[in-house]
């Protein structure tokens, strides 16, 4: 009965969008059959069928011409919609990139506060349904400072366990070894989070210390971002020191991931590299 239905629909559809150039079918059909039956036809209707047929066919013009005027106007307005849209859409991302300028300054700022060095680096991440979106990063370093990588799963390093459990520490980390797989660095991080030696080799800066701590919304209720502290020294900071250091900036850093709105990463070169 459904597919009776849907079928019925569709030809109402297409009759009610082509009833002109349907009815200027009817024309030819009676101008068709008064040549056939002109010999028996009375005289009045000699000259009826063919006044008929004139008229509807100057009526399906008629509204053929509307309608096509009307499509036109249509596509104008789609058209120029898609350019205010365009306009929209440079002005937000214009304003998303100064946001991420401006986020970075902030983070230039906490990691003075924090006393960075050059072996060190702070990343903030906001949860877009099941990927962080890497917002922000700041390293004197420049070798740390790029965001290589736009998007990372939910599930995956040690910002997905900050985000389940509210925080992760990982201190000591080996020493990293170039090109192999199965090396103590790469095993202890693998034993402490959900990541694969592929990622491992592609991450450019080999972190041996790592804090992140889960940040929430303003009402609280979900965590949202999470601010990632790393460094290649493998014991940079206690756990008191990182925590004392980091609390009275959670509040500022949360009110800007909440408030602003950041662009993500353009280039794609850079964005198909695996890493940090």
């Amino acid at each position: 009965m459904g597919v009776k239905d849907d079928g019925f629909h569709k030809i109402a559809d297409f009759m009610s969008d082509s009833w002109p150039e349907m009815l200027n079918i009817l024309p030819a059909l009676l101008l068709a059959l008064w040549g056939g039956l002109i010999t028996q036809l009375p005289e009045w209707l000699k000259w009826v069928i063919p006044a008929v047929a004139t008229v509807i066919m100057v009526v399906s013009y008629i509204f053929i011409f509307k309608k096509n005027k009307s499509l036109t106007k249509c596509e104008a307005t789609i058209e120029e919609q898609g350019r205010k849209i365009q306009a929209q859409e440079s002005s937000l991302e214009k304003f998303g990139q100064e946001n991420a300028a401006l986020f970075n300054y902030v983070l230039y700022i906490l990691s003075k506060n924090i006393g960075l060095k050059d072996t060190d680096r702070i990343s903030v991440y906001k949860k877009s349904r099941e990927k962080f979106v890497t917002i922000g990063r700041y390293s004197l370093n420049p070798n740390y400072s790029d965001i290589r990588r736009s998007s990372i799963p939910t599930s995956e390093g040690f910002i997905g366990k900050a985000l389940v459990n509210g925080e992760c520490l990982v201190v000591g980390i080996e020493e990293p070894y170039k090109k192999k797989k199965d090396s103590p660095y790469n095993e202890k991080i693998k034993s402490c989070c959900n990541i694969t030696d592929d990622v491992l080799e592609a991450i450019r800066m080999k972190s041996r210390f790592y804090y992140c701590k889960a940040l929430t919304d303003q009402t609280g209720m979900e965590r949202t971002s999470v601010i990632v502290i790393e460094s290649t020294n493998a014991n940079r900071f206690t756990r008191e020191e990182i925590t004392a250091k980091i609390r009275p900036e959670e509040d500022k850093i949360q009110a800007f991931v909440e408030k602003c709105r950041f662009s993500p990463v353009k280039d794609i070169e850079i964005a198909k590299k695996e890493g940090f």
